[in-house]
């Protein structure tokens, strides 16, 4: 019981989401902060759930794919505004150009 505090506070934290940018270069999926200059890491990208409206996208570095460290990222519509059906589209086009 008296650990319970300390749970709490660090599941807090942990579930704290860091703004980060989404970038696709032509080939691969790129993901950084949102405050920082560089491309980011290379990413693989995957749709878990579409609700049309609503996407929330799995990310997992390329470099270390055989290990789960996922990034889950929520999408909107509103919060896209009119880039998301250019996103939708590259999304899932993009898929199909991924080797097996």
């Amino acid at each position: 019981m008296l650990l319970m505090p300390f749970a709490a506070w660090l599941g807090w934290r942990q579930s704290a989401v860091t703004p980060r940018h989404l970038q696709w270069d032509g080939q691969t999926w790129r993901l950084a902060a949102i405050d920082s200059d560089e491309p980011g890491d290379a990413i693989q990208l995957r749709a878990v759930v579409d609700l049309g409206d609503w996407l929330l996208l799995r990310c997992q570095p390329v470099e270390s794919a055989w290990l789960p460290r996922h990034t889950y990222l929520p999408l909107s519509r509103a919060a896209v505004g009119a880039s998301w059906g250019n996103l939708r589209a590259t999304l899932y086009a993009a898929r199909t150009l991924l080797p097996p």
